[in-house]
């Protein structure tokens, strides 16, 4: 994901525990968002808990994947993009208007 940012941190819940949670950076335009989710299932949460999101996304702003407090931290669903070093373009003829193809011609 070439447009989300984790960073991870370990820290101390209030009876000693060590607990690792991550701080997930979505850069997405109008969808960006932060979320802060648990990553070892440890405080008697699950891995991948979601722990709170600047922006709360409900069922009737989005079809694909709700992000709230509680709920599991999933990835965002990936666009099928071509890759553009490994696309060959075959470029036959160009369609040109006949004026700009007569003064290409003098």
């Amino acid at each position: 994901y070439e447009r989300i940012l984790e960073l991870y941190f370990e820290n101390y819940n209030d009876i000693g525990e060590k607990v690792q949670i991550c701080l997930a950076i979505e850069l997405m335009g109008k969808h960006s968002n932060i979320i802060l989710y648990n990553v070892d299932g440890s405080n008697n949460r699950f891995a991948g808990e979601i722990l709170g999101c600047m922006h709360n996304v409900g069922a009737e702003k989005s079809q694909i994947r709700e992000l709230s407090g509680g709920l599991p931290y999933i990835y965002p669903p990936q666009k099928i993009k071509k890759d553009l070093l490994k696309t060959s373009f075959a470029f036959s003829k160009v369609i040109l208007p006949e004026r700009i193809a007569i003064a290409i011609e003098r």
